[in-house]
C-alpha cells in the first residue's frame, strides 16, 4: 500500500492539537508537509502531486482568506480538505455563524451588529425585545479566538463610548451580545457527527477576574470536568445533532450555554476546534479518533 500524504495548514504547528495530529497522523504513517499561510507561495498550476488529505487548521483571525486559497485550489486538485470548506467560511467568522444558526432556527445568544453611529434608544428597545438587562455586555472581534478581542463592556455609555472609537477607527467588524452569567458552560468535540466528549467549565478562581474564562488563559484556575454521556442533558444532545446536521464536518468543536432555566444557548462553534483542555479529561486519543475515522484510514 502506497503511503499517503497529508498536509496540516497552519500558522502555529507547536500547539498541543497540532502535534498531536501530527503525531497520531505519523502513526498511520502518512507523510506530512506543514504549510504556514502567511508564509507559502502558491503556485498555479502547481508541478508536485497534491496531498490525499489536507487539514484545515487555520482560524484566519487577521481577515485575510489567503489560507482558504490554499485550501480551495488543493480541493480542485483532489486533495480532501477537512473540515469542508463550505463549513469553515461560515464557522471562522462569528457574524456569520448567528445568521447561519439562526436561520436554521438554532438557539444562539442574541447578537447585535452595527455599522456606523450607536444609537442608545434603538439598542435599548432590542435588549429589551430579547428579555435582558442592559447593564453589562461582550463585545468580540468577528474572527477573533482564544479570548483575543474580547471586551466586557459595562453600561450603556461605556459602550457607546467604546463604539465612538471604533468607528473611527473604521474597523467596525465586532458583534455584540448580552454578558450571561450564572450560567453553565459545557464544551463538546464532536466527531463525525457523534458526541465524542463533553464537559462542563468549573468556576474561575476569583482572584483571576478574568470573565472571557478561556482555557489556555486559566489553565491553572478554571477546570473541565467530563460529563458522562447518560448525564449529558437531552437539550445539549439534541442541538449538537442538529449543529452536526446544517454543519457537515469530520470533526467540531462546540460551546454552549445551559441551565434548566434559560435552557442551551449555542457561544460558538469551530471547525478548527484546538483540544488540548479536553484531551486532559479522556484516555482516549482524540487525535487518534479523528484519524481513525478518516474514510480509508
Amino acid at each position: 500500500m502506497n503511503k499517503k500524504n497529508a498536509v496540516i495548514l497552519c500558522s502555529k504547528n507547536k500547539t498541543f492539537s497540532q502535534k498531536a495530529l501530527i503525531q497520531s497522523l505519523a502513526t498511520k504513517r502518512f507523510k506530512i508537509t506543514i504549510i504556514d499561510p502567511k508564509n507559502f507561495a502558491l503556485e498555479i498550476p502547481m508541478k508536485s502531486t497534491p496531498p490525499d488529505y489536507l487539514f484545515h487548521r487555520s482560524l484566519g483571525p487577521f481577515f485575510d482568506d489567503f489560507d482558504l486559497r490554499v485550501s480551495e485550489y488543493f480541493s480542485s486538485l483532489g486533495s480532501k480538505i477537512i473540515n469542508p470548506i463550505a463549513t469553515i467560511k461560515i464557522l471562522r467568522n462569528k457574524a456569520e455563524q448567528a445568521l447561519f444558526f439562526n436561520s436554521h432556527h438554532l438557539p444562539i445568544i442574541p447578537t447585535y451588529f452595527l455599522r456606523g453611529k450607536f444609537n442608545h434608544n434603538h439598542f435599548s428597545n432590542w435588549c429589551d425585545d430579547n428579555k435582558f438587562s442592559s447593564s453589562s455586555f461582550v463585545l468580540k472581534t468577528e474572527r477573533g479566538h482564544g479570548g483575543i478581542g474580547t471586551f466586557k463592556v459595562n453600561g450603556l455609555d461605556s459602550l457607546s463610548s467604546l463604539w465612538e472609537t471604533i468607528n473611527a477607527l473604521r474597523d467596525e467588524r465586532f458583534i455584540i451580545q448580552p454578558y450571561l452569567s450564572k450560567i453553565s458552560e459545557f464544551r463538546l468535540f464532536i466527531i463525525r457527527g457523534d458526541i465524542f466528549i463533553c464537559a462542563k467549565k468549573g468556576e474561575a478562581h476569583i482572584e483571576l477576574k478574568d470573565f472571557r474564562q478561556n482555557a489556555n488563559r486559566i489553565l491553572k484556575n478554571n477546570k473541565w470536568k467530563k460529563i458522562s454521556p447518560p448525564k449529558i442533558p437531552q437539550e445539549i444532545v439534541k442541538l449538537a445533532t442538529a449543529i452536526a446536521g446544517k454543519c457537515p464536518a469530520h470533526y467540531l468543536g462546540v460551546d454552549l450555554f445551559w441551565d434548566k432555566k434559560s435552557g442551551v444557548r449555542l457561544i460558538e462553534c469551530n471547525a478548527s476546534a484546538s483540544f488540548q483542555e479536553l484531551q486532559k479529561l479522556t484516555l482516549s486519543s482524540i487525535s487518534d479518533q479523528i484519524i481513525n475515522t478518516l474514510d480509508d484510514a
